[in-house]
């Protein structure tokens, strides 16, 4: 029999996996779980797929329509009344398995175990330790949820070593199963930039410190003052709580002829089709969507040399890293791809040929199936 087809029948019982979001805003863990079920679906996937999450843009709808059953629950904040509301949906549905995703729904779905055994599977989506107060107290919470954990999935080998060494999961318990992307979606709503006197740069990003566009704005002036004879425009798509600041940040530096916020978009495939290179600057990162799905159309990307990243970039080949401490270290590799015409060209198809041999959303839903 084909593997494919013993999953499928190995998953035919009759009852429920219940998936936690407590994020439907933009962003890779929303965008992570919209892709996987609906994967799970295609694949014939014959447990019934309950969802919660907020049903805030652009992503809450697309989750209340995949579940066979949606849970409305607040955007990234824990509450007692949904909490107990959400142990009786589960009781009425008949779920036996709950797969959290991210700090916040983790907290949902591992004290709901302490009313039931449920059995708890939690992706992280990015390890990190926040040096503040704040910081440390919701990392010795994660610490304190670990024993009421079945499975962790860490969506990179990286993030696994990681989390594994910060003591947030055992080996034992641990799994690593990579994130990926639908190409042909991204592709059906991506038409490739046609390269002008202008080199368009871009971002994806939930507008938050993680993300780290401070830094960019930062690095995008001094490469300006530096390189004055090329003219380029930097489009930071997306949404957040660092919105106003980053706003203010930028016409404070003088940038705002050369910087666009472009607010949400309907998918990748909009802010792709208008840049030449995609940046990101993030201070710590999972495996990111947003970046599988700018190397899924072969755009070269130059990225912050953090984990999740070097997981996908091999530097040179498929795309550049620079330190994130390092100014110079940015502009010397943002020149190469503004003026390496070959470069870019080289690293589009490596680009592309990697996220369709290991990184496709099918195959990845095929990993879950294994694990439910």
């Amino acid at each position: 029999m084909p593997k494919e087809n013993f999953l499928l029948n190995a998953s035919v019982e009759n009852e429920g996996i219940l998936f936690i979001s407590s994020r439907s805003d933009i962003g890779g863990g929303p965008g992570h779980l919209v892709d996987l079920t609906t994967n799970l679906k295609a694949l014939g996937f014959k447990k019934s797929i309950y969802i919660a999450s907020p049903l805030a843009p652009p992503h809450g709808q697309k989750l209340k329509s995949i579940a066979e059953k949606h849970f409305e629950i607040p955007e990234r904040k824990f509450s007692l009344p949904v909490f107990f509301r959400l142990f009786k949906f589960c009781i009425n549905n008949h779920i036996k398995t709950i797969h959290s995703h991210g700090r916040g729904a983790g907290i949902y779905s591992r004290l709901l175990k302490l009313f039931k055994n449920f059995t708890i599977i939690h992706t992280f989506h990015g390890i990190h330790l926040e040096k503040s107060f704040t910081g440390l107290i919701k990392w010795n919470v994660d610490k304190a949820l670990k024993p009421l954990t079945d499975y962790f999935v860490c969506v990179s080998k990286d993030e696994q070593i990681e989390a594994i060494s910060y003591n947030q999961c055992t080996e034992a318990k641990s799994i690593c199963i990579v994130n990926g992307v639908d190409s042909e979606a991204i592709a059906q709503n991506y038409s490739a930039h046609k390269l002008a006197d202008t080199i368009q740069m871009g971002t994806l990003a939930r507008l938050t410190y993680q993300k780290g566009i401070d830094i960019a704005l930062k690095y995008i002036k001094e490469f300006k003052a530096q390189y004055p004879e090329i003219k380029f425009k930097y489009l930071i798509a997306g949404d957040g709580e660092d919105k106003v600041n980053l706003e203010k940040q930028c016409q404070e530096l003088g940038l705002s002829g050369e910087v666009d916020f472009v607010g949400n978009t309907a998918g990748p495939g909009e802010l792709l089709s208008k840049v030449d290179v995609y940046l990101s600057f993030s201070r710590w990162e999972g495996l990111p969507l947003s970046l599988l799905e700018a190397m899924s159309v072969g755009m070269p990307c130059l990225v912050s040399n953090v984990v999740g990243h070097t997981t996908l970039i091999d530097h040179g080949e498929n795309g550049l890293k620079f330190e994130l401490e390092s100014s110079t270290d940015f502009k010397e590799k943002c020149l190469m791809l503004c003026q390496d015409n070959k470069l870019r060209e080289k690293i589009r198809g490596e680009a592309k040929a990697l996220i369709e041999k290991k990184y496709t959303a099918k195959s990845m839903a095929k990993k879950y199936i294994e694990l439910y």
